[in-house]
């Protein structure tokens, strides 16, 4: 399935290591959920956000 893909063709030389996912609508925030609970075993941070600029901050928090 999907964890599985994902699983398979993460990269660990991959330069990065935080993802913002920006999702407005509900359907699309629901499937950024899932996504980000699937990639769980990925070592690096996915968070799900409704606005851009609450994204850009966290990502700006994140590469301190």
């Amino acid at each position: 399935g999907v964890k599985a893909f994902i699983d398979e063709h993460y990269d660990p030389n991959w330069s990065h290591h935080f993802t913002a996912i920006v999702a407005d609508e509900d359907l699309l925030f629901g499937l950024a959920r899932m996504y980000e609970a699937i990639t769980a075993s990925v070592p690096t941070t996915v968070e799900i956000f409704r606005e851009e600029e609450l994204a850009i901050e966290w990502l700006g928090r994140m590469v301190r």
